[in-house]
């Protein structure tokens, strides 16, 4: 096996298909919307808790698992696994970085405190 790959890079997990969303303040909340089920592949020469790369609009974007980064187990990564992804400003140019999340569940859950009832349009 090559010595660049990082530990985190395991050839008996599969590639998979992860479900992403995007998330965009909007106001006091955040609005989430479905980007798209991407195929991610597994993280090469990428510290321990990047568990995967997807590729969206021809740049690779790594998988951040927090669980792993904060020193807990590392989340499940099943078929309901989901990634949000966040851009953010660094030395003058926007980089995208993908959050995982066990389920959709999970997901709503820590976006809790900025989920907001939607008011129905008035026709």
């Amino acid at each position: 096996m090559p010595s660049n790959r990082s530990p985190s890079f395991n050839p008996a997990v599969p590639a998979r298909r992860i479900t992403a969303f995007t998330a965009v303040p909007q106001g006091e909340g955040v609005k989430l919307m479905i980007a798209g089920w991407l195929q991610m592949q597994p993280a090469r020469n990428m510290p321990q808790y990047v568990r995967g790369t997807i590729r969206m609009e021809s740049e690779n974007i790594p998988i951040v698992d927090l669980a792993a980064k904060s020193g807990s187990a590392p989340k499940q990564l099943t078929d309901n696994a989901c990634v949000v992804l966040h851009e953010r400003k660094a030395e003058g140019k926007t980089v995208t970085t993908g959050t995982l999340y066990e389920d959709v569940t999970d997901l709503l859950r820590s976006f809790q405190d900025k989920l907001k009832p939607q008011t129905p349009s008035k026709s």
